[in-house]
């Protein structure tokens, strides 16, 4: 498995910079990494969510078969296996990222583990939280791209740049949403990128269908709370699973 992590992530650049006396961009940079580091908190908060019930159904983690598919292939066809990569990434991750809470690293495996272990959590689960950490190491997408095969559908045009593009802007949208609704999400980003990966659906993959990701200034936001009524009260899961699978 560690053949296939590919190029680090120019994370120590990124301290270097941070720390640094005389670079002009040094809060810019230190910026960045303070963003990366809280967007995996982010994600441990989601997952503590999500695997709350797994304590009275943790199982042993039987040993599972060696798996060298391209990894875009396992997100979607066998997502269970990803969870050995999640851990193996965290792991080497920590070392990468100079600058994030070790801690975070520590709670992302402790919840990866449990969720490997229950039987009762979806598997597209596991599909998010891979693509999710992608958003915050980059060199996640790199190892990606790196298990495709050479002649690869994403290898051309800039199509994988542009999956990653959706997938940072679909991360977003999750980590924007009532907890109560990660399932749901995952379910549905599951469903996204099997059917980019199985039908290559071009049209999906232009800007206009992919939008940036933007701040609405708080003003804007306070106008539009105004003017339309807002339920407060947070949705259920079930409901929610409802609304994402009509």
């Amino acid at each position: 498995m560690s053949s296939v992590f590919g190029p680090r992530l120019l994370m120590a650049t990124l301290l270097q910079v941070a720390t640094s006396l005389v670079a002009v961009n040094r809060e810019a940079a230190r910026e960045y990494i303070l963003k990366l580091g809280d967007r995996l908190r982010l994600l441990s908060i989601v997952l503590r969510f999500i695997a709350a019930p797994c304590v009275a159904h943790a199982q042993p983690v039987p040993e599972a078969p060696p798996d060298d598919a391209p990894l875009f292939e396992i997100s979607v066809s066998r997502p269970r296996n990803l969870h050995a990569y999640v851990e193996a990434i965290l792991r080497a991750a920590e070392a990468q990222m100079p600058g994030v809470d070790p801690s975070i690293f520590a709670e992302l495996r402790m919840w990866n583990a449990l969720l490997w272990s229950c039987g009762h959590v979806e598997s597209s689960v596991v599909t998010m939280i891979f693509w999710w950490i992608a958003t915050a190491h980059r060199g996640v997408f790199d190892m990606v791209l790196a298990t495709e095969p050479p002649r690869s559908w994403w290898r051309f045009e800039n199509r994988y740049a542009r999956l990653c593009h959706f997938v940072e802007w679909y991360v977003a949208r999750i980590g924007k949403s009532d907890v109560s609704l990660a399932v749901a999400h995952a379910r549905s980003l599951h469903a996204v990128l099997s059917h980019f990966y199985t039908n290559h659906p071009e049209v999906l993959l232009r800007p206009e269908h992919c939008p940036l990701i933007t701040r609405i200034p708080q003003r804007v936001k306070e106008t539009i709370r105004r003017a339309h009524t807002v339920n407060d009260a947070p949705p259920t899961l079930a409901a929610a699973t409802m609304e994402y699978s009509s």
